[in-house]
Formats: structure tokens, sequence, C-alpha cells
């Protein structure tokens, strides 16, 4: 059974269900690991296909925090940003907001999301991260999951205040 959605950008996008005979169900996550992915592919192996996948809003949020000069000097929040630029959806790229004026949104989610409720959590409280790997990283330790490390984060809060 499978229903496809169409996302904002029109983009397809489907949701499967497939039910396993028992020998082959996958009771563990490691057995999930071993046939599930989302990793970024290897800019040096297929460097079209990085591409393509990191040609998105939250990456090209990252690489302005790492190199331009405007957004390293603001050192914003994910949910500041576009009061200070503008996302272009044909070039996909932000740019300097010329007009002061803005009316932003950022997507609600909830906690039983998990990690997307936990990297929301993490992009509404770290100013100019510079990647996801930089969002996981508590007191110079990379946390495995965006989860671990808002817990981190919290726990470091608590104790320095």
């Amino acid at each position: 059974m499978y229903t496809i959605e169409f996302q904002k950008q029109g983009l397809p996008h489907a949701h499967f269900l497939i039910i396993l005979m028992d020998r082959y169900k996958l009771l563990t996550p490691q057995s999930y690991d071993k046939i599930v992915c989302a990793e970024l592919p290897d800019p040096h192996i297929d460097h079209h296909l990085y591409k393509l996948v990191t040609k998105h809003m939250i990456h090209e949020f990252f690489l302005m925090n790492k190199m331009n000069n405007d957004a390293i000097n603001l050192n914003l929040l994910y949910k500041e940003f576009p009061q200070h630029f503008v996302w272009s959806s044909s070039y996909k790229m932000w740019s300097r907001r010329k007009q002061r004026l803005t009316i932003g949104r950022i997507v609600t989610c909830h906690p039983i999301e998990g990690e997307r409720y936990y990297l929301r959590l993490l992009l509404m409280n770290i100013r100019g991260p510079k990647s996801y790997e930089a969002l996981r990283t508590v007191d110079e330790k990379c946390y495995t999951t965006f989860r671990e490390a808002a817990e981190k984060k919290a726990y470091y809060i608590l104790i320095t205040t």
C-alpha cells in the first residue's frame, strides 16, 4: 500500500507500507541501518548527486553561516535569518534582503516527531550553525542524534546559569 503527496514545491513524496514475512522483519536499529540510509552522498564519488541534495534551503543556510560575511557577523538564529535574507526558489540561494518588512514562518512540529522536533529545537536556539554536525556538537563533542545534543545542551545551560 502507498500514498503519494505533493510537497510545497510541487514535488511528489511517497509513503509506503510494506509488510514483511517474519524471517525478513527488521527487529533492531542495526538491521534498519543496513538497508535504510539518510546520508549525504560523497562529493568525491558522486559530485552531481551531492550538489542536488545540498542545494536546499537548510544547507544553503549553513553555507551562508560559513562563507557570507553579513551572515557571519550577524550570527543569526534560523528564525531571525529571513529578517535579513530572502530565499530565491528559482536560484536556490539566500540573498541579502532589500526590504526590511518581513512576515516569517517556521513550521511547527510535535515532540512525537522525534529527530525532526529536536532539530527544530536546536535551530531555534543555536546562533549561526554551519552544519548539522555543528548543531549536534556540545562542548566540542559531536553527538549522534539531535535529541542527544538538545538534551546535553539543555543540561549544559542549566549548569552554567
